[in-house]
């Protein structure tokens, strides 16, 4: 996989301002940001 590995953005990311662009498949990788490093952090755990 290129480009950006998490499945979230920050705020500061917001803020910089720039493009998002996706690209999407005809079948979803549903083994896409399963691992823990990829989703965002949690204040209530």
């Amino acid at each position: 996989m290129t480009g950006y590995d998490k499945c979230y953005l920050t705020y500061s990311q917001l803020m910089e301002g720039g493009t998002l662009e996706f690209q999407m498949c005809p079948k979803p990788n549903k083994r896409l940001f399963q691992s823990q490093e990829t989703k965002p952090y949690s204040l209530t755990k």
